[in-house]
């Protein structure tokens, strides 16, 4: 599904298929219809196209879309999943943050979400139609725009005295790699890292930078690593069990 340059506009009902949401993205080239694992349909949509002629879609292809929710349903009872809930607060290990999250109704606005946002406390107004993988979705930009700069001048401070400076600094969300450095000098941070104690967010920094002067793991790597990293391979290994600090719902998607 597309995420980035993705705005939901619309959720409404059709008789064939109870009810959908429409979203326009900047990414889409074509119509397409996504049926997700709870069996909830979204019509994707390029910028520009004839929202009214979204029925006559849906109505053509009310079959397939018969099949695809019969399937998702199936598959959804064979593999249970835990609900975890919303999460009532937000610990940042890396900034001795705690942020304390509050739920409201936002009317008339099924399918939004509005943030408050007053240290120490968030306040998610949601829409009546707004399910915990969307706040879990909103929460996660949240965190990514949240994170970007106090990352990115740490990054500063620990490279200028060795001399390395990423050209460009992102976060992202991934749900394999803690960060990722690119050949052209950027380095893309993963939002989870806000969760991780301060010593290992500045190994995982440094490890990046050490990229800029050797992009592979090779021993020269290591070594590069070793002269700015005091305890490198102890930190290594401690990362690798990292995933257990972080919240149940972010662990998810």
């Amino acid at each position: 599904m597309d995420h980035a340059g993705a705005v939901s506009i619309l959720t409404t009902r059709h008789p064939a298929i109870v009810d959908y949401s429409v979203r326009v993205s900047s990414r889409a080239r074509r119509v397409r219809i996504v049926v997700g694992r709870d069996k909830s349909v979204t019509v994707i949509v390029p910028y520009g196209f004839d929202a009214s002629a979204i029925e006559e879609i849906l109505a053509t292809n009310s079959d397939w879309l018969q099949r695809a929710r019969l399937k998702m349903g199936e598959q959804s009872a064979r593999e249970p999943r835990p609900e975890f809930g919303l999460p009532e607060r937000l610990v940042l290990a890396a900034f001795d943050e705690i942020w304390e999250l509050d739920y409201g109704k936002l009317e008339p606005y099924p399918s939004r979400i509005r943030l408050l946002s007053d240290y120490p406390e968030l306040k998610l107004l949601c829409g009546a139609l707004v399910q915990d993988a969307g706040v879990y979705h909103f929460l996660r930009n949240w965190l990514a725009a949240h994170a970007r700069l106090p990352f990115a001048q740490r990054l500063i401070e620990l490279g200028e005295p060795h001399g390395l400076t990423p050209r460009r600094v992102i976060m992202r969300s991934q749900k394999t790699r803690w960060a990722s450095c690119s050949s052209s000098g950027t380095i893309s941070l993963n939002i989870r890292l806000a969760f991780l104690p301060p010593h290992l967010v500045d190994y995982v920094l440094l490890h990046e930078l050490a990229h800029l002067r050797e992009m592979n793991h090779s021993p020269r790597f290591w070594s590069i690593l070793a002269q700015i990293s005091e305890n490198s391979r102890r930190l290594d290994k401690e990362l690798n069990a990292a995933s257990v600090l972080l919240p149940s719902w972010l662990r998810i998607g």
